[in-house]
């Protein structure tokens, strides 16, 4: 057993909670935790090149990705099923070879770095579950050319689409309110933005490095 920190919104506010989980477990290459009848995938093995997360594991919903583990250095496309709500932190930094990635449609949590580095990606789409795009989560994606944004996205964090070379254009939602500092420094081909009126809190050297 161990401890598991799960992220909790309670009354707007959203944080890391600490929670007890049972053992890992294994099935189909995927390492999973079962809490609160529902799976964490925490770690795989898998080796595929078009690696497809499962909806269930151990009979309960996947509904967190917390790792993948070794799989990232083989995927090249991944699915995500709509079940999953929460992807954490680094999830797929660093997966090199990863070219497409398809998002759950309820997907609400994209965690910091989740990207980071991914080289050989060129487009996502993020579903309008998604509110906040965190820090650094397309950090260094160089390759990274369009990006179609949720709906009613609310900020843009610190360094999101830092060192992203390749993007060239982004239409930003009217939801949006927050662009934090440094969230698209250094993307050297990105030439004309539109900041939505709705913008009030924008940050330092957000265009820094730009066309």
């Amino acid at each position: 057993g161990g401890t598991y920190e799960k992220w909790v919104t309670v009354m707007g506010v959203t944080a890391k909670v600490p929670v007890m989980i049972l053992d890992t477990q294994w099935e189909a290459g995927f390492e999973y935790m079962l809490y609160d009848g529902e799976a964490i995938i925490c770690g795989s093995d898998r080796t595929d090149k078009v690696l497809t997360i499962p909806q269930s594991l151990g009979n309960c919903p996947v509904t967190t990705v917390d790792s993948l583990g070794d799989a990232i250095c083989y995927a090249e496309e991944i699915v995500i099923p709509d079940s999953v709500e929460t992807i954490q932190s680094y999830v797929f930094g660093y997966c090199f070879a990863l070219k497409e990635v398809t998002l759950s449609k309820n997907l609400s949590f994209l965690g910091f770095d989740a990207f980071l580095r991914c080289h050989a990606l060129e487009h996502i789409e993020l579903p309008d579950s998604i509110t906040s795009l965190a820090g650094e989560v397309f950090y260094m994606c160089t390759a990274l050319k369009s990006v179609r944004l949720p709906a009613h996205l609310d900020s843009i964090c610190s360094g999101a689409f830092q060192s992203c070379a390749a993007l060239e254009s982004l239409v930003l939602p009217d939801t949006l309110t927050i662009i934090q500092s440094t969230a698209f420094r250094g993307c050297t081909k990105l030439a004309a933005i539109n900041i939505p009126s709705g913008v009030t809190d924008f940050g330092a050297s957000v265009f820094e490095g730009t066309a």
